[in-house]
């Protein structure tokens, strides 16, 4: 009996051991991993982002020439190529 105890003693031991050793990124790192590729890619892209308030002023358009993308409050960045129309035949 004092062996079998032992025997899983030592095989917890061991699970917890190789547990401990994870080297995996946490959820924090990987959002920060992604906010600096998004960044590094809008910096190699030249795109142009501006705010929702200059947005709102351009009459909701973005400027195509100028790559601009608006980024709005919930991290989406957007760009509008065509406004539409009303009518949602035209579109």
């Amino acid at each position: 009996m004092k062996k079998l105890t032992l025997f899983f003693l030592a095989l917890f031991t061991l699970g917890f051991a190789f547990q401990a050793c994870d080297n995996t990124k946490t959820y924090a790192e990987m959002l920060e991993d992604e906010k600096n590729a998004i960044k590094a890619f809008i910096k190699d892209s030249n795109i142009v982002v501006i705010s929702q308030s200059e947005f709102y002023a351009q009459d909701s358009m973005t400027d195509v020439s100028k790559n601009e993308y608006v980024q709005l409050a919930s991290g989406v960045y957007m760009q509008i190529v065509d406004k539409g129309s009303a009518n949602p035949a035209d579109s």
